[in-house]
């Protein structure tokens, strides 16, 4: 490890530190949302675009991925990203658009569906894709939601839970066929929240590795019990 002396202070350098740190210096630009490692290369979604990382350990952007990528999903064959122009995927020759919708956020799986995923959209609800030998199509938009849906999650039972911050937590239940919302709840101090209505889903596995969500506000987490419909701390 060196100490240098400098105009202003002294900096220590840890020569032998397991960590890299990469910014613009690298070419990686924008603000950091997502990565996945894929086909022994490291992808980065940004505010600015999808980028890889190269031989020489330096990013460039993917050819046509330039605007604000999201998140990614992740097959054996393909990753996908969503992304503000569509939904990009991504194989070991070629990068593509695949969906006509634009300002797309997150994925997620249906636990009782798993050839399904479903896309958050800024303007559009929910997207329905099918997995078919490992690629995801657009199979249609899910009827019944047509409002912003940014942060989500799913449960055990396939139940939509987001955050929105003029209605509140809403619970989202889907038809069995996945193409229709059928009931919409919403949930407000009355079920045991606070009146600030942030509050954000979470899905985690317990130490019993059961997929469970917590919910949490500026000050507390919370449990949600399915039988009483309400929220303890």
């Amino acid at each position: 490890n060196i100490w240098a002396a400098l105009n202003h202070g002294i900096s220590y350098i840890i020569n032998n530190s397991a960590f890299n740190f990469y910014n613009e210096s690298n070419g990686l630009k924008g603000s950091i949302n997502d990565v996945v490692y894929f086909n022994n290369k490291l992808y980065v979604c940004t505010s600015l675009g999808i980028f890889v990382q190269n031989k020489h350990g330096n990013f460039e952007m993917l050819p046509g991925t330039k605007g604000d990528g999201r998140s990614f999903y992740k097959t054996e064959k393909y990753i996908y990203c969503s992304h503000f122009n569509g939904i990009f995927e991504i194989g070991i020759n070629h990068v593509k658009n695949i969906s006509p919708y634009k300002l797309t956020w997150r994925f997620a799986k249906l636990p009782n569906h798993k050839d399904l995923v479903i896309a958050s959209t800024r303007h559009y609800g929910f997207l329905l894709l099918q997995i078919e030998n490992e690629r995801l199509f657009i199979k249609n938009r899910i009827k019944g939601f047509d409002h912003e849906v940014i942060f989500y999650t799913v449960d055990e039972y396939g139940d939509i839970w987001m955050s929105n911050t003029d209605k509140g937590l809403i619970r989202l239940q889907i038809n069995e066929s996945c193409d229709s919302i059928t009931k919409i709840d919403y949930y407000t101090d009355t079920n045991g929240l606070p009146k600030d209505k942030i509050v954000a889903p979470f899905l985690f596995k317990s130490q019993t590795n059961h997929p469970e969500i917590i919910y949490f506000t500026a000050n507390s987490v919370y449990n949600f019990n399915r039988k009483t419909e309400k929220f303890t701390i």
